[in-house]
């Protein structure tokens, strides 16, 4: 519930997006809500809010080669219903479809996943498994270095600085493997891996405080994933599982080995 007036503004064109942020310097830019209306029932509801859903340059899923490009407007059920997708990356197709319920599909964004670095974030896994670029409109970001922890903020972007989309290379192989504690509901921990020729890139949320690309868990794949290999626990050397409410940090631990050790099995099968 929006609990006092507000000056609601929904540009066409990403130039006007822009010029609203200049004009209000204390509007907030939105694209689905799906985390800001929750967080502003806590805070309280800003003066002025920029809706970027209609803008064409942040809705487009384009395949270009060997990259798939994502506007930051698109949502979880465009995602999921995109010929493109399913064809470059079904693993992604699959994941966009089975995250949250049918609502919060219709509604969250790319780029609303991108500016909410919560632990268990499915999106992250999978923007970083696939060693995306984040594009701004003054930048071009690659992922690892975007979800690099910020603190409880988030991503820091200029002021007037927007997320356009995402860049993500087109894999040979993909898979991604999820722990839901509850069916239909979030994952408490989500495990993305990609192989393109004899690179890997591998993506983990839900294991410590914000998603990360786990670089010990690609070289143990380029290792070949041996069994009695020492390389996969480095992973929890670098990053230790996270205790909370949920669950004990060592339980995470143990769930995301399996899940990594599942996710090698697709990959190098």
């Amino acid at each position: 519930m929006i609990d006092k007036p507000l000056n609601w503004h929904r540009p066409a064109a990403l130039e006007d997006a822009q010029a609203l942020l200049s004009r209000f310097p204390d509007a907030v830019p939105m694209g689905g809500g799906q985390h800001l209306i929750p967080h502003w029932r806590q805070s309280g509801t800003p003066a002025t809010v920029v809706s970027l859903g209609l803008i064409p340059a942040m809705r487009h899923i384009e395949r270009h080669g060997r990259v798939l490009r994502l506007g930051a407007a698109v949502t979880l059920n465009e995602l999921a219903a995109s010929a493109a997708v399913g064809d470059g990356i079904p693993a992604l197709s699959s994941l966009a479809g089975k995250m949250g319920d049918r609502l919060m599909r219709n509604r969250a964004t790319i780029g609303g996943a991108l500016c909410t670095t919560s632990q268990a974030g499915c999106l992250p896994a999978a923007m970083l498994g696939t060693r995306a670029v984040v594009h701004t409109t003054a930048r071009d970001i690659a992922a690892h270095d975007w979800f690099q922890p910020r603190g409880p903020g988030g991503p820091t972007l200029e002021k007037g600085e927007l997320i356009v989309g995402v860049s993500l290379r087109i894999p040979d192989a993909a898979s991604h493997q999820c722990l839901r504690l509850i069916p239909g509901r979030f994952a408490l921990l989500t495990v993305f891996a990609t192989r393109a020729g004899h690179e890997f890139g591998v993506g983990i949320s839900g294991l410590s405080a914000s998603a990360f690309r786990a670089f010990a868990a690609e070289a143990w794949l380029a290792g070949g994933a041996a069994a009695g290999s020492t390389g996969l626990d480095r992973v929890f050397e670098e990053h230790p599982g996270q205790s909370d409410i949920q669950a004990h940090g060592a339980y995470r631990e143990a769930q995301a080995r399996r899940l990594l050790k599942k996710a090698a099995e697709a990959l190098l099968a």
